[in-house]
C-alpha cells in the first residue's frame, strides 16, 4: 500500500507577501470565545454571547484588514 504524502508548505510560503509584514510588534490575536466569556457581563445570555462573540470577531477581521491596508497603501 503506497500512502501518498503531501508537501504541506510552511504558512509563510503559503502566505507570500502578506507574511512578511513587520510592523515590529506581534499583530493582535483574536480572543477565543472562552477568552471573551470572560470579558462579558455575567448577566449576559448564551445567545447574547454568541452574537456579540460573531460581531467582535467581525470587527478584529475588518481591523486586521484595515491595518494591512493603511501599511502597504504606499507600494507599488
Amino acid at each position: 500500500v503506497h500512502i501518498m504524502q503531501h508537501h504541506v508548505l510552511p504558512i509563510q510560503a503559503r502566505l507570500g507577501s502578506i507574511a512578511e509584514i513587520d510592523l515590529g510588534v506581534p499583530p493582535p490575536v483574536m480572543k477565543t470565545f472562552k477568552e471573551f466569556l470572560l470579558s462579558l457581563d455575567d448577566s449576559v445570555d448564551e445567545t447574547e454571547a454568541v452574537k456579540r462573540y460573531n460581531d467582535y470577531k467581525l470587527d478584529f477581521r475588518r481591523q486586521q484588514m484595515q491595518d494591512f491596508f493603511l501599511a502597504h497603501k504606499d507600494e507599488e
